[in-house]
């Protein structure tokens, strides 16, 4: 099993080419119109306005003003929210998803449907928070068409191993997937979330790249998770426990031959404080990790064999 990393390609307006995704219902910046701002002895959350692609809230009232300079006010009177419906699933923010439902414009079915054109090869494609059926992923070569067409079910079959099981557990479904077997063409990918009819899909990201080989995984490599939920507790002792989002975590152990040890060192250093997508092994999807390096230290072992501590930390 190879620890592999996917080398992000952005996404921006001018790659997505295509999408049916639910449009914004946040009104785009007017600089005639006068914003309300938030008022945080209420919880009462400011006037929204979108710029480019990304929703901005008012936090002090103002006119005039555009959010991207407002921003950078001191103290702020624009605040970045999130982005667009359609860009959502291409920035660094996991919980920050596209929804969609829709007939899809091409094949037969519903939810999100999206066209990218990179402008160059891609190895993989990689999804994160996804919510549907199925994950279907093709790359079509303006002169020979369709060159790679996959689909995967997103409904899990862990633990299912009786009838009973298989009859009467509670259907799990898988939230991350990776297709990192694309041919070398620099062609459009689409990508076709799955749903019935009348539901939303969504994919909270998608990430898609060059896969640079990082080694060979070894035993002792463990995963886990951050939580941020919170726990307050009252002069009582009454314990009050607010969900909050996990990040995925894993100390990948890699080793790799000598003579592979300045390319690998030189390929993590350059994804310093850079989002990628970390897999050591197809079988669990725990491994597959959209984060950043937190740090890792190469071992000259022997003459022939170096090894690798990878520390990853994931997204949100």
């Amino acid at each position: 099993m190879t620890v592999r990393v996917v080398r992000p390609i952005p996404v921006d307006a001018s790659k997505l080419v295509a999408t049916n995704a639910a449009a914004e219902t946040v009104a785009d910046y007017d600089p005639g119109t006068s914003y309300t701002g938030a008022v945080a002895a209420t919880n009462k959350p400011g006037d929204m306005a979108v710029e480019g692609d990304t929703v901005y809230e008012a936090m002090d009232d103002v006119t005039g003003v555009a959010p991207s300079e407002g921003v950078n006010y001191s103290p702020p009177v624009w605040r970045a929210d999130r982005s667009i419906n359609s860009m959502a699933m291409f920035n660094d923010t996991i919980g920050d998803a596209t929804v969609g439902g829709e007939a899809w414009p091409v094949h037969s079915g519903y939810g999100l449907q999206v066209e990218i054109q990179p402008r160059r090869v891609v190895g993989a494609v990689a999804f994160f928070g996804l919510k549907g059926d199925t994950v279907r992923v093709e790359l079509i070569d303006d002169a020979e068409g369709v060159v790679y067409d996959s689909e995967k079910s997103l409904r899990s079959t862990d633990g299912i191993t009786t009838y009973w099981a298989w009859f009467f557990e509670p259907i799990e479904r898988s939230t991350d997937a990776i297709f990192d077997d694309l041919p070398s063409y620099a062609g459009t990918i689409r990508i076709s979330i799955a749903v019935s009819q009348g539901q939303q899909a969504e994919c909270g990201a998608c990430v898609i790249g060059p896969i640079t080989d990082l080694g060979f995984l070894e035993y002792e490599t463990s995963v886990g998770n951050l939580s941020f939920s919170t726990t307050t507790r009252d002069k009582f002792g009454r314990t009050k426990l607010i969900k909050g989002p996990t990040a995925k975590t894993a100390t990948f152990n890699v080793g790799m031959l000598e003579s592979e040890s300045d390319r690998i060192y030189r390929a993590l250093d350059s994804l310093d404080a850079t989002a990628s997508v970390w897999f050591g092994t197809e079988r669990y999807k725990s491994a597959l990790i959209y984060g950043f390096s937190e740090s890792f230290r190469i071992v000259y072992s022997n003459y022939s064999l170096h090894r690798c501590t990878l520390e990853i930390e994931g997204l949100v």
